[in-house]
Protein backbone atom coordinates (compact mmCIF):
# COMPACT_ATOMS: atom_id res chain seq x y z
CA UNK A 1 0.00 0.00 0.00
CA UNK A 2 1.14 3.16 -0.59
CA UNK A 3 -0.09 6.35 1.14
CA UNK A 4 -2.15 8.93 -1.18
CA UNK A 5 -0.46 12.17 0.40
CA UNK A 6 2.69 12.74 2.22
CA UNK A 7 1.04 14.44 4.95
CA UNK A 8 -1.79 11.86 5.57
CA UNK A 9 -2.33 11.49 9.67
CA UNK A 10 -5.44 9.60 9.43
CA UNK A 11 -4.16 8.26 13.21
CA UNK A 12 -5.59 11.43 14.29
CA UNK A 13 -8.97 10.06 13.65
CA UNK A 14 -8.28 6.82 15.27
CA UNK A 15 -9.33 6.06 18.91
CA UNK A 16 -7.08 7.14 21.40
CA UNK A 17 -5.74 4.38 23.65
CA UNK A 18 -6.86 5.33 26.34
CA UNK A 19 -10.12 5.32 25.36
CA UNK A 20 -10.30 1.23 25.88
CA UNK A 21 -11.10 0.29 21.76
CA UNK A 22 -8.53 -1.55 21.00
CA UNK A 23 -10.24 -2.02 18.08
CA UNK A 24 -10.34 1.54 16.72
CA UNK A 25 -6.62 2.54 17.85
CA UNK A 26 -5.11 1.91 14.10
CA UNK A 27 -6.36 2.38 10.60
CA UNK A 28 -7.89 -0.52 8.45
CA UNK A 29 -6.85 -1.58 4.95
CA UNK A 30 -10.19 -2.25 3.35
CA UNK A 31 -11.72 -3.61 -0.21
CA UNK A 32 -15.08 -1.29 -1.41
CA UNK A 33 -17.66 -2.50 -2.86
CA UNK A 34 -16.82 -1.44 -5.89
CA UNK A 35 -13.92 -3.57 -7.93
CA UNK A 36 -10.76 -1.51 -7.91
CA UNK A 37 -11.57 0.38 -4.92
CA UNK A 38 -9.48 0.11 -1.85
CA UNK A 39 -9.21 2.21 1.37
CA UNK A 40 -7.40 2.86 4.68
CA UNK A 41 -10.25 3.60 7.04
CA UNK A 42 -9.81 5.24 10.41
CA UNK A 43 -12.77 6.05 12.81
CA UNK A 44 -13.26 6.45 16.60
CA UNK A 45 -16.93 6.18 16.52
CA UNK A 46 -17.74 9.79 16.70
CA UNK A 47 -15.39 10.46 12.81
CA UNK A 48 -14.85 8.41 10.13
CA UNK A 49 -12.17 8.62 7.21
CA UNK A 50 -12.00 6.45 4.72
CA UNK A 51 -8.87 7.58 1.87
CA UNK A 52 -8.31 5.96 -1.37
CA UNK A 53 -5.21 4.23 -1.31
CA UNK A 54 -3.26 2.69 -3.98
CA UNK A 55 -2.18 -0.73 -3.66
CA UNK A 56 1.52 -1.79 -5.04
CA UNK A 57 -0.30 -5.29 -6.11
CA UNK A 58 -3.13 -6.29 -5.22
CA UNK A 59 -2.37 -10.12 -4.20
CA UNK A 60 0.86 -8.88 -2.25
CA UNK A 61 -1.46 -6.45 -0.26
CA UNK A 62 -3.82 -8.22 2.62
CA UNK A 63 -6.91 -5.86 4.41
CA UNK A 64 -6.39 -5.70 8.03
CA UNK A 65 -5.21 -3.17 10.46
CA UNK A 66 -2.42 -0.82 9.42
CA UNK A 67 0.06 -0.06 12.37
CA UNK A 68 0.24 3.59 13.57
CA UNK A 69 4.29 2.83 13.55
CA UNK A 70 3.75 1.69 9.90
CA UNK A 71 2.38 4.94 8.82
CA UNK A 72 4.76 7.36 10.45
CA UNK A 73 7.51 5.42 8.96
CA UNK A 74 6.25 5.64 5.60
CA UNK A 75 6.03 9.76 5.90
CA UNK A 76 9.30 9.81 7.25
CA UNK A 77 10.25 8.50 3.54
CA UNK A 78 7.86 10.56 1.51
CA UNK A 79 5.38 8.08 1.02
CA UNK A 80 7.34 4.72 0.84
CA UNK A 81 5.15 1.50 0.12
CA UNK A 82 3.65 -0.03 3.28
CA UNK A 83 3.59 -3.70 2.61
CA UNK A 84 0.71 -6.02 4.40
CA UNK A 85 1.17 -9.58 3.94
CA UNK A 86 -0.56 -11.35 6.16
CA UNK A 87 -0.10 -10.82 9.96
CA UNK A 88 3.16 -9.09 9.20
CA UNK A 89 3.44 -5.28 8.20
CA UNK A 90 7.02 -4.05 6.67
CA UNK A 91 8.30 -0.58 5.97
CA UNK A 92 11.83 -0.69 4.29
CA UNK A 93 13.88 -2.28 6.88
CA UNK A 94 11.08 -2.34 9.80
CA UNK A 95 8.42 -4.97 10.33
CA UNK A 96 5.85 -5.98 12.92
CA UNK A 97 3.12 -7.36 13.75
CA UNK A 98 -0.53 -6.40 12.46
CA UNK A 99 -3.67 -6.70 14.95
CA UNK A 100 -1.43 -8.56 17.38
CA UNK A 101 -4.95 -8.32 19.84
CA UNK A 102 -6.73 -10.38 17.33
CA UNK A 103 -9.43 -7.42 17.22
CA UNK A 104 -11.88 -6.78 14.50
CA UNK A 105 -12.97 -3.78 12.79
CA UNK A 106 -16.31 -2.83 12.23
CA UNK A 107 -18.35 -2.67 9.12
CA UNK A 108 -17.54 0.77 8.09
CA UNK A 109 -19.57 0.89 4.77
CA UNK A 110 -23.05 0.35 6.37
CA UNK A 111 -22.31 4.70 7.50
CA UNK A 112 -21.68 5.76 4.30
CA UNK A 113 -24.49 7.47 2.42
CA UNK A 114 -25.57 6.59 -0.57
CA UNK A 115 -25.66 8.85 -3.53
CA UNK A 116 -25.04 12.50 -2.93
CA UNK A 117 -27.53 15.18 -3.24
CA UNK A 118 -26.39 17.26 -0.77
CA UNK A 119 -25.51 21.02 -1.67
CA UNK A 120 -21.23 22.03 -0.61
CA UNK A 121 -20.25 25.01 1.06
CA UNK A 122 -16.58 25.78 2.36
CA UNK A 123 -16.00 27.36 5.94
CA UNK A 124 -13.03 27.65 8.19
CA UNK A 125 -12.97 25.14 10.65
CA UNK A 126 -10.97 27.32 13.27
CA UNK A 127 -13.35 30.12 12.87
CA UNK A 128 -16.11 27.12 13.79
CA UNK A 129 -13.82 26.11 16.83
CA UNK A 130 -13.53 30.02 18.09
CA UNK A 131 -17.31 30.18 17.88
CA UNK A 132 -17.44 26.99 20.39
CA UNK A 133 -15.30 28.44 22.58
CA UNK A 134 -16.89 31.50 23.37
CA UNK A 135 -19.07 30.11 25.36
CA UNK A 136 -16.54 27.13 26.84
CA UNK A 137 -18.05 24.45 24.67
CA UNK A 138 -16.47 21.60 22.60
CA UNK A 139 -19.37 20.96 20.42
CA UNK A 140 -21.63 22.70 18.41
CA UNK A 141 -25.01 22.17 16.22
CA UNK A 142 -24.46 23.61 12.66
CA UNK A 143 -27.64 23.86 9.77
CA UNK A 144 -26.66 25.12 6.43
CA UNK A 145 -28.88 27.86 5.73
CA UNK A 146 -29.57 28.32 1.57
CA UNK A 147 -30.70 32.03 1.51
CA UNK A 148 -31.68 33.18 -1.78
CA UNK A 149 -32.99 36.68 -0.68
CA UNK A 150 -29.75 37.47 1.67
CA UNK A 151 -26.69 38.84 0.76
CA UNK A 152 -24.59 36.29 1.99
CA UNK A 153 -25.75 32.92 0.33
CA UNK A 154 -25.35 29.71 2.01
CA UNK A 155 -24.19 31.00 5.47
CA UNK A 156 -23.91 27.59 8.28
CA UNK A 157 -25.98 28.90 11.58
CA UNK A 158 -24.25 27.84 14.42
CA UNK A 159 -25.78 26.77 17.81
CA UNK A 160 -23.91 26.67 20.63
CA UNK A 161 -24.34 25.19 23.78
CA UNK A 162 -24.55 27.13 26.84
CA UNK A 163 -25.38 30.49 24.43
CA UNK A 164 -28.13 32.22 26.08
CA UNK A 165 -31.42 31.89 24.22
CA UNK A 166 -31.47 34.36 21.48
CA UNK A 167 -27.73 34.53 20.82
CA UNK A 168 -27.26 34.21 16.90
CA UNK A 169 -23.86 32.74 15.40
CA UNK A 170 -23.39 32.63 12.21
CA UNK A 171 -20.07 31.35 9.60
CA UNK A 172 -19.41 32.92 6.44
CA UNK A 173 -18.59 30.67 3.19
CA UNK A 174 -14.99 30.90 2.17
CA UNK A 175 -13.68 30.31 -1.28
CA UNK A 176 -12.17 27.01 -1.96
Amino acid sequence: MILPHAKLKIELVCADRSDGRRFLEEPFLSYGKKAGDVFLVGLDGKVLLAVPVELKTCAEDTPGYVPIWAIKEARKFNRAPIELKGDVVKVGEMQGPRNPAGNTFPNWEVAMPGERKEKSVCFDVDRLAALAKVFGSSTVNVFFEDTPDAVVKHVLRVEIPGAPEGTVALLMPIDR
